[in-house]
């Protein structure tokens, strides 16, 4: 599990690639933690990782199971600054 993805994306043109006007673009990735709970834990306790939380005006939460990988659970968010954007529209 990467922050890049197999075509070399980053989180920062993905964002931009949905449209979004984002700027602050920041991500937190983890494999193995069957919960949320613990994810949470393991980000906040994580060197490097806590320090990304911010005055963000958007997230985006993804969770995936795969049993047939040895990490079975993985789970991304995403944060960002967008300016006039507005998720009610």
């Amino acid at each position: 599990m990467s922050h890049n993805g197999k075509d070399d994306s980053t989180p920062q043109s993905r964002v931009v690639n949905t449209g979004l006007k984002c700027q602050d673009v920041s991500e937190n990735i983890d494999s193995g933690n069957k919960n949320a709970k613990d994810v949470v834990n393991w980000w906040m306790r994580s060197e490097g990782r806590e320090k990304i939380l911010g005055a963000y005006t958007m997230t985006g939460t993804a969770y995936a199971y795969n049993a047939t990988l040895q990490s079975e659970h993985f789970w991304v968010q995403v944060y960002a600054t967008c300016k006039n954007e507005d998720c009610d529209k």
